[in-house]
């Protein structure tokens, strides 16, 4: 039952995520007409599920049989035995040595049984202990006493890869960005303008050298090369809690500090730094959260934007966030990254 088990444990997640997402989904689905499509993925995954369910089924059903079986030769040896011996062997014996055959066999099942459902319950455990085995992250704090000050970033010769199963993202990379740059990065879809900030984050840690203020960021804490940089999405995102901790999430600024910041760039706000923002915030204007989010970058020393190209109104908007950006930042080095697109004229 052994490989069963293992088999179906794993097939039966996607059946359910992919049920989930699909159902959070739906009006995307249909709008793009992708019905067929997700169908066929999910009968993929209901047909690797059922596959697994099966085999688990035949060998637990296989299994008892086979016990089955086994029990009635040993119970059908004692008892030809006891005929053999029958002139050594009064009627009690026999009946007790038929006795305690049953009841062994019994118990001999049941044995084997609750071995079967440790072994369907350590499953978890095993998973578990999985994880444990896999590549740990650098330690979070590393040189308690590195402080950014420039922001100059090189690039010798770096190499990426999102895991160590994936193709090389970025090969041999080699830049040299100095401090203060405005520097805008484009490129189609999958050129590897996310990766380039994966690996400033170290979201998986690249090969080669990335040199921020001439210091090496593998001999830099997680902590303190991650809280010298921030990204700001092409779609801004209050999350749940107050608007200070959206502003100020290390709590490093008094509130009257956020309060003059914010008022510079939102002035027809009404709410304080304490209130809650619930969801997606719907108290807020599109505007209002870009501002929101372009202020609560303000601990940065490396600011990396992303856009992409909207309608007009949303271009002008992410311009403006932008612009805010680059005069509030105006010593710090910017990375601007925008997908580039290509038309043909027929």
């Amino acid at each position: 039952m052994g490989p069963g088990i293992h088999l179906y444990h794993p097939s039966r997640s996607p059946v359910f995520s992919h049920l989930a997402s699909s159902l959070r989904g739906l009006w995307t689905i249909r709008a793009y007409k992708a019905e067929q499509k997700f169908q066929e993925l999910f009968d993929s995954h209901q047909d690797l599920h059922s596959e697994a369910w099966f085999l688990l089924l035949t060998t637990s059903r296989w299994l008892a049989v086979y016990l089955d079986v086994i029990c009635a030769i040993f119970v059908t040896v004692v008892a030809f035995g006891a005929l053999i011996l029958v002139e050594t062997l009064d009627l009690g014996q026999v009946g007790l040595a038929l006795s305690l055959t049953i009841t062994l066999t019994g118990m001999f099942q049941w044995c084997v049984k609750q071995s079967a459902e440790v072994e369907n319950m350590m499953i978890s455990v095993e998973r578990v202990i999985e994880y444990t085995d896999l590549k740990k992250e650098e330690p979070w704090e590393h040189t308690p006493s590195f402080l950014l000050l420039e922001g100059k970033i090189v690039f010798d010769n770096v190499k990426f890869r999102h895991s160590l199963c994936e193709p090389l993202i970025l090969k041999d990379l080699r830049a040299c960005i100095d401090s203060g740059q405005k520097l805008g990065i484009v490129g189609r879809t999958g050129a590897g303008k996310s990766s380039l900030i994966a690996a400033l984050f170290r979201l998986s840690e690249p090969k080669g050298g990335i040199w921020i203020d001439d210091i090496l960021i593998t001999r830099i804490g997680l902590n303190h090369s991650r809280k010298s940089m921030s990204v700001a999405p092409q779609e801004p995102v209050l999350f749940t809690g107050t608007v200070r901790k959206n502003l100020d999430p290390f709590n490093e600024y008094l509130g009257e500090e956020l309060w003059n910041v914010l008022e510079e760039g939102l002035d027809s706000i009404r709410s304080t730094v304490q209130d809650h923002i619930h969801g997606s915030a719907p108290a807020f204007r599109i505007s209002q959260k870009c501002y929101s989010f372009t202020l609560g970058v303000v601990l940065s020393d490396i600011v990396v934007c992303q856009i992409t190209f909207w309608p007009s109104i949303y271009w002008f908007l992410n311009l403006k966030c932008i612009s805010s950006l680059f005069f509030n930042f105006k010593y710090s080095l910017s990375l601007l990254l925008a997908p580039l697109y290509f038309s043909r004229i027929h």
